[in-house]
């Protein structure tokens, strides 16, 4: 109970600040991580909407919904004791197995990097699978938890019309603290 407490007055806190710092950033919990985003203009962002498929945050343009939106942006956390290997790139190339099982004629390329309060985001793209969907994914390092931010679109145009949105939520990133265990 104590623990809650302090978390909570931690979000409180980070919630009030970052309010009248920039009125789009929102305070997030995960599995194992608080972090902070803002919100794109022009979108939503929904935590209710992803829980059912284990997803704190999700994103899609505003007047549309997670379920019908053709292109979305959604934030996870993976808290590196309950994973095989507690590094980035083992994390990175298990999560790229883990996709390419579901399709394996997806291609995988570097996306380059980004910095995420202070941190580098490495970016992935995903395309050519059997949908036609276009992805890319951020993968974030921090010292408990994997974070990854994720742009997915149906089309290529969709993908590009996107990506500078994408960019500056991975970008707006911000570490708040610890939340705790593997649990969903």
């Amino acid at each position: 109970m104590k623990h809650f407490a302090v978390v909570l007055l931690l979000v409180l806190s980070v919630q009030t600040q970052a309010s009248y710092a920039d009125p789009q950033r929102f305070v997030v919990v995960g599995r194992g991580l608080i972090f902070a985003l803002a919100e794109p203009t022009g979108w939503k962002m929904d935590t209710e909407s992803g829980k059912r498929d284990g997803i704190p945050v999700v994103f899609y343009p505003s007047g549309q919904s997670w379920d019908n939106a053709p292109v979305v942006m959604y934030a996870n956390t993976a808290v590196k004791s309950c994973q095989p290997s507690q590094s980035l790139a083992a994390f990175i190339n298990d999560d790229i197995k883990e996709i390419k099982g579901h399709d394996s004629d997806l291609r995988v390329s570097d996306g380059g990097t980004l910095s995420a309060d202070g941190r580098k985001a490495i970016l992935k793209e995903f395309s050519g699978d059997r949908y036609g969907n276009h992805e890319v994914v951020a993968y974030i390092d921090e010292k408990d938890v994997f974070v990854s931010v994720t742009l997915s679109a149906k089309t290529s145009q969709q993908y590009k019309d996107a990506i500078s949105l994408f960019r500056a939520l991975v970008t707006s990133y911000q570490y708040v603290g610890s939340s705790g265990g593997c649990a969903k």
